[in-house]
């Protein structure tokens, strides 16, 4: 019996893209398994009498998991489709064909910014990952006006490390995220005192794969700009954590992961993004996991920082988290008329 059609989950059919990471569809169950995928694109929807592409530009190729990555892919007007193929050897129907026109000329949607500061936190809060214990404001961590000009805004969190203190700002808001859905994932940072390779760092909790039950704690996955940026002192700089750069900056923090299998980042060996996505098609952020952007470094490193400009895409949506210190008004008289507000 041929196992069910896959279908086209992204590009979505008629859009128009910026950027082509990958494709995706759903991933189809058969009793006769390991279940496979024929995948084609093409530049014309003519097909064959088998329903195959007439002139695939790519393709047909076979796919163990249900998405393919398509770094390199030159801009034009596509059409796709996907098919199931069960271990007996049972071909699915194709899927629908899906069109979709990539233009890397055109921006990317205009980024939603939300301001975040201690009366409206929408989410956030400041961590002691060490303690693993929600922090109120203080002297170590907090919102504060600059340093020098902000990114967004006036104002960032403010984050310093001590000795064995990790300080962070931190949200559960992007809990269950799939990996390859992100568009975008940046932040800004910025290093008043610390070692070389001290930057606040970007991390998550990890599902190294979603499909296969396991929901227990794998670990964080983080970034760190040291691996292939160079960090400055007094001065703000901005980390696109989905640009491929030099041997990569992601790594697990446990060197096992779902299932058991050994990591294939780590923080000897990182991996770039693509590296990541590919090794972990099904990885997301943890169902009841955080995101965090805090100090890194060794016991008994000291550093002074501050974050910013926190942004996350999944698709058409953009998002740019803004930390800024409340706004408190200031009182004045003219002394003919009333007191002024500024």
């Amino acid at each position: 019996t041929a196992p069910a059609a896959p279908a086209a989950v992204s590009p979505a059919d008629g859009s128009t893209v910026s950027s082509l990471p990958m494709v995706d569809w759903t991933d189809v169950t058969d009793p006769s398994s390991p279940v496979t995928y024929v995948y084609e694109i093409a530049t014309s929807n003519a097909t064959n009498g088998d329903g195959s592409f007439s002139s695939p530009a790519y393709g047909p190729v076979t796919e163990a998991d249900s998405q393919i990555l398509t770094p390199g892919t030159s801009d034009g007007h596509y059409y796709w489709h996907v098919k199931a193929v069960d271990a007996a050897s049972n071909a699915s129907a194709w899927s629908s064909t899906y069109s979709f026109t990539l233009d890397s000329t055109t921006s990317g949607p205009t980024p939603t910014t939300v301001v975040v500061n201690d009366n409206h936190l929408h989410n956030w809060y400041f961590y002691d990952d060490k303690t693993d214990a929600v922090q109120t404001d203080t002297a170590a961590h907090g919102f504060v006006s600059g340093p020098a000009t902000a990114p967004a805004g006036t104002g960032s969190a403010h984050l310093t490390k001590a000795t064995t203190d990790k300080y962070g700002i931190a949200t559960a808001q992007f809990a269950g995220t799939a990996l390859s859905s992100i568009t975008q994932l940046s932040y800004s940072t910025y290093r008043a005192s610390g070692t070389s390779a001290q930057a606040p760092s970007l991390g998550f909790d990890v599902d190294s794969d979603t499909t296969d039950g396991d929901t227990g704690y794998q670990g964080r996955l983080t970034y760190e700009p040291y691996f292939t940026q160079t960090v400055n002192t007094g001065a703000w700089q901005d980390w696109d954590t989905l640009a491929d750069s030099g041997t990569g900056n992601w790594w697990f923090s446990h060197a096992t992961l779902s299932g058991g299998a050994a990591s294939a980042c780590t923080q000897a060996n990182p991996c770039t993004w693509t590296e990541l996505l590919a090794a972990y098609p099904h990885a997301a952020m943890r169902s009841v996991g955080q995101l965090i952007i805090r100090t890194n470094g060794a016991d008994g490193e000291a550093a002074d920082m501050n974050a910013d400009k926190f942004t996350i895409g999944t698709g058409s949506a953009v998002t740019t988290y803004d930390f800024e210190p409340v706004v408190v008004p200031t009182c004045s008289s003219d002394d003919t008329t009333f007191d002024t507000f500024t």
